[in-house]
C-alpha cells in the first residue's frame, strides 16, 4: 500500500495521533468517494439518483465500518467509483490513470478493474479497440511504479512471492482449523 502509507504519513506530519491521523485517512477516503458517487449516478440514473446513491453508500453498514476500522477500503472504492465514472464517461485516458493510482493505495484494485477498464467500454460501443492502446500504456506507466517499489520492499519477485504463498497457506490452514472447531461445537 505504498501510496496509502505516503499520504498517512503526509496527514500524520500535521501531528495527528496515529488514531486521529486513521480516522482523518478514513473521512478523506469516505469524502472522494462520494465526490465520485454523485456525478457517476446522476450521469447514469438521473438527478435524484444523484442524490439517493450517496446516502446509500454513506449509511451502508459496510462502508461505516470500512471508514471507522478499515480506512483504505474507502479509498479502494474512490479509486472504483472514479474509474466507472471516467469510463462511463469514454474519457479512457483518465480511468487509466485513476485506475493506476488507486493501484497505489492497494495494489489488486488494477487487476481487479482491468475488465472493467478493457470490457465496458467495447460493451457500451464507445471505442473500438485501438483506443485501449494509449490508456493501457498509462495504466501500465502509472502501475509499474507501484509494483517496482513494492516488489523492492519485498526482496524482490521471487522472495515476495514466496513469502506471500507462506501466507496464504497459513491463513488457509488457519482457516480449515477455525472451520473444523466450529463444526465440533455443533
Amino acid at each position: 500500500y505504498p501510496l496509502y502509507v505516503g499520504v498517512s504519513r503526509i496527514v500524520h506530519s500535521f501531528g495527528l495521533s496515529p488514531e486521529w491521523t486513521a480516522m482523518v485517512m478514513g473521512l478523506i477516503g469516505s469524502v472522494l468517494a462520494l465526490m465520485f458517487l454523485i456525478p457517476l449516478a446522476n450521469e447514469m440514473f438521473g438527478r435524484r439518483a444523484a442524490w439517493i446513491a450517496p446516502l446509500l453508500l454513506f449509511c451502508h453498514p459496510t462502508f461505516i465500518m470500512a471508514g471507522a476500522l478499515d480506512h483504505v477500503r474507502t479509498f479502494l472504492a474512490a479509486g472504483a467509483i472514479a474509474t466507472a465514472l471516467y469510463i462511463w464517461r469514454g474519457q479512457l485516458k483518465t480511468a487509466a490513470l485513476v485506475l493506476g493510482i488507486a493501484g497505489g493505495f492497494r495494489t489488486e484494485l488494477t487487476p481487479t478493474l482491468l475488465p472493467l477498464l478493457i470490457l465496458s467500454p467495447l460493451l457500451l460501443d464507445r471505442v473500438s479497440w485501438k483506443r485501449l492502446i494509449a490508456p493501457l500504456a498509462i495504466l501500465t506507466a502509472t502501475v509499474a511504479p507501484w509494483l517496482l517499489f513494492t516488489l523492492f520492499k519485498s526482496g524482490g519477485l521471487f522472495t515476495g512471492m514466496h513469502y506471500n504463498s507462506v501466507m496464504l497457506r497459513d491463513n488457509a490452514r488457519r482457516s480449515e482449523e477455525h472451520t473444523s472447531e466450529l463444526q465440533s461445537l455443533a
